[in-house]
């Protein structure tokens, strides 16, 4: 499926999706769902306008995220003082189940996956 960047043009990897001038392409479900969360558009909504502002949400429920992922895909490490989303979906895609993530912090997530 086509994804396209909020940053018009940008260039680079993100969550395991090559872009080049702001257009990537991806089936991955988790990917896709990251992407949707994030403002980029997918799919028949690539035919958005440049004048429409993505949303940017807003303390996000970590509990609903996507389980599943495309083993191809490799994971990306976050930054140590990335998200609490953020390191619960790098451990998703490692392999954790969602019932042992809930109810741990960001610190707590982040040392659990470590390597």
């Amino acid at each position: 499926m086509r994804i396209t960047t909020p940053v018009k043009g940008f260039t680079g990897t993100v969550v395991g999706v090559q872009f080049t001038d702001g257009v990537g392409d991806t089936d991955n479900p988790t990917a896709l769902s990251y992407f949707r969360r994030h403002g980029y558009t997918a799919g028949e909504d690539t035919e958005a306008t440049e004048d429409e502002t993505p949303e940017t949400p807003v303390n996000e429920d970590v509990s609903g995220a996507e389980e599943t992922r495309d083993e191809d895909t490799p994971a990306v490490k976050p930054a140590g003082n990335a998200s609490k989303q953020a390191w619960y979906e790098y451990a998703l895609a490692n392999g954790f189940d969602a019932d042992e993530l809930n109810g741990l912090d960001r610190n707590e997530l982040r040392d659990l996956v470590a390597d």
